[in-house]
Parts: structure tokens; C-alpha cells; sequence
């Protein structure tokens, strides 16, 4: 008969650092739902996600959901309350996906409630940003759609924030 060996629980933990921290949500959360972020972290919880930022304030926003599907390259986009971010952005060693990139996504999606309809968003905003993003992506940025989700964004937050 085989003798049962106890595992020390600093053991486990230790085998835990063999998963990514993909791999590690995939197993214990069942999906993504929590990234580490530059500047903070965002949790989908409760029909909206939680930001929390490194210097001490949180903010809610409500309606939106997050996923690391359908994204490539180092990209994000919002569709019907999804904020898409590529794996590859939350995760590289240089410049990393951050809080006002999140801000932005959520500007995009203030937007889409201000078109009403998935299709008037698609025309007037998520066309033009995809194709503006392929064809002049150093001038992406400055578009006139662009620079207003990134206002309405920024402006939600400071009016949302709360001190923790």
C-alpha cells in the first residue's frame, strides 16, 4: 500500500507559477473577467466593471463587459458593451494596455448609446475607426470620433471617481 505524502501549501503555490496568468484565470475563474492593467486593474463584476487605479481611486461603469476574443495584434475595440483587448496588449513588456486605453474603449461605447443602434455606431464610428486604424494608424488618434470617446471617457471618470 502507498503512503499518502502531505503537500505544503508553499509547494502548491510554487506550482502555480508554471501557468500563465491566462492560463491561471482560464482555471480558476472560469473566464476572463479581472486584468492587470497599467495604472490599475479592471474587474467585470455586478453588469459593469470595477477600475481601480494604482493612485488610489475606483470607478464604476456600468453596462460593459470585457473579453481577450476576437482581438488581434496589440488592438482594442468596443462592440454592443464589449471591450475587446487583445491578450497581447494587457499582457506585453513594453508599453501596455492602461487605464485612459480603457477610459477610451468606454468613451466608445457612450458613443454607441448616443447613436442608438449598432448599425448607426458601425457607420459613423466603428468603420471609420477600423479603417482609419489600417490605413493611418500614427493619425488614428487624432480623428474626430476618436478624440471624443477618449473626452467622454476621461470625463465619465472624474465625474464617477471615488477615493479609496
Amino acid at each position: 500500500m502507498k503512503k499518502l505524502k502531505k503537500l505544503k501549501l508553499h509547494d502548491l503555490e510554487a506550482s502555480c507559477d508554471l501557468l500563465s496568468p491566462f492560463e491561471q484565470k482560464r482555471i480558476m475563474g472560469g473566464k476572463d473577467d479581472i486584468f492587470d492593467i497599467q495604472g490599475g486593474r479592471i474587474a467585470e463584476q455586478n453588469g459593469g466593471v470595477l477600475l481601480t487605479t494604482t493612485d488610489g481611486y475606483s470607478c464604476f461603469f456600468d453596462g460593459v463587459r470585457l473579453t481577450d476574443d476576437w482581438v488581434i495584434g496589440e488592438t482594442a475595440y468596443q462592440l454592443n458593451g464589449m471591450i475587446h483587448i487583445s491578450y497581447s496588449w494587457i499582457y506585453a513588456k513594453e508599453y501596455r494596455f492602461c487605464v485612459n486605453d480603457f477610459l477610451h474603449e468606454f468613451g466608445h461605447y457612450l458613443q454607441q448609446l448616443y447613436y442608438g443602434s449598432t448599425f448607426s455606431y458601425l457607420y459613423h464610428v466603428g468603420i471609420p475607426s477600423g479603417w482609419s486604424c489600417l490605413t493611418d494608424p500614427k493619425n488614428h488618434q487624432n480623428q474626430p470620433y476618436e478624440k471624443d470617446a477618449t473626452t467622454l471617457g476621461r470625463e465619465y471618470f472624474e465625474k464617477n471617481k471615488k477615493h479609496i
